[in-house]
């Protein structure tokens, strides 16, 4: 089971400032730490973050010999904010 941020939106690539859209940037596929973000508060700009794209996640998994039974995004607004996907050891 994995519950996070969505990888897609949610990171230093991410400018979540204009509450009515979001603003995605090339960053996306950096794999390095950062504490760039948006919202200077936030945790990831206290402590720092790596980002994962939603590829390598799943990629991760399906290598790792498990099985993916259901992924979920949700959020407000119409953009989700969090997934989660449940997968299991898969049958040999």
């Amino acid at each position: 089971m994995h519950l996070g941020v969505h990888p897609c939106f949610i990171g230093a690539f991410a400018d979540w400032s204009d509450g009515t859209r979001i603003v995605l940037d090339e960053r996306y596929a950096d794999l390095t730490r950062t504490l760039d973000s948006w919202n200077p508060a936030g945790v990831r700009a206290r402590v720092g973050a790596w980002h994962i794209p939603l590829a390598d996640l799943l990629n991760a998994t399906l290598a790792a010999g498990l099985r993916l039974e259901r992924t979920t995004e949700t959020g407000s607004g119409g953009i989700p904010n969090l997934f989660a996907f449940a997968a299991v050891k898969g049958r040999r």
